[in-house]
């Protein structure tokens, strides 16, 4: 993984300046080619809604449960159903 996959944001907090990052795993499995930039996507967009989470003051279990059920809405990452 390079730093271009990684998304690195601050959040503005009680007059505090707090970097955040969220990390999200797609999953340990053989992505085919053809859905490899649907994937990174797919984890781009959980890490965003994450994030954007944190970014209206809610709670780091929040974001991670926010983050998960984008996941769990996105068919490429099967969400334990096969």
């Amino acid at each position: 993984m390079n730093n271009s996959t990684l998304l690195r944001m601050t959040v503005e907090t009680r007059n505090l300046k707090m970097s955040a990052v969220i990390f999200v795993h797609g999953g340990a499995w053989a992505i085919p080619q053809d859905l490899a930039e649907a994937s990174v996507d797919g984890v781009k967009v959980a890490a965003c809604e994450g994030f954007s989470v944190l970014q209206r003051g809610g709670s780091a279990l929040d974001a991670v449960e926010a983050a998960v059920r984008t996941l769990e809405d996105n068919y490429l990452f099967h969400a334990g159903i096969l």
